[in-house]
């Protein structure tokens, strides 16, 4: 289970920039009304990522701590897993990363960890009534962000090869409650 917080929760932002998103298509060429993937040089671009609310929705996902304990899913699916790769996931009020978005997790993959090779990442996170969002270990207030009750924004995921700091940015609609 470390392993698949890993992969979703990823670092390197400062040394990485940031690039512009597709507006709801993924790197597939596919329509995804909750994921939208910048296509970039990246080594581990990004294939889609989905956040599934905590009410089960997801188009936007819906994310209430007093529906089921506020927790909530994040899906990421990368089209290499075979190198090393930082990834960091954002609470942002749009679909472009930036400096003003908040970090909400962040860890390193290495191919050597199983579910990092294939590709694929589930993490379970949680929304508190203190508002507080807590992945793996990371514990986020994101009271600074929350301006307004419901608020929309985005889950933004970042993922940067280690080599040469390409990086790769995918982003899903979320609403808070």
């Amino acid at each position: 289970m470390k392993a698949l917080s890993i992969l979703s929760l990823t670092i390197l932002l400062s040394a990485c920039g940031s690039s512009e998103s597709s507006g709801g298509i993924n790197n597939n060429g596919n329509t995804d009304d909750n994921s939208s993937a910048s296509n970039t040089d990246a080594d581990h671009k990004i294939k889609s990522v989905t956040v599934v609310g905590s009410d089960g929705s997801t188009t936007p996902s819906v994310i209430d701590p007093s529906i089921g304990d506020g927790i909530f899913l994040i899906s990421t699916e990368v089209t290499n897993g075979r190198s090393p790769f930082n990834g960091e996931v954002y609470l942002s009020t749009n679909e472009t990363l930036s400096n003003l978005d908040i970090s909400i997790g962040a860890g390193t993959c290495e191919p050597t960890e199983p579910d990092c090779a294939a590709g694929l990442s589930m993490d379970e996170c949680q929304y508190k009534n203190d508002n507080t969002i807590t992945c793996g270990d990371n514990v986020t207030d994101i009271s600074d962000f929350l301006t307004e009750i419901p608020k929309s924004g985005y889950i933004i995921v970042e993922t940067c090869d280690v080599a040469d700091l390409n990086c790769n940015t995918a982003s899903a609609a979320v609403t808070f409650r």
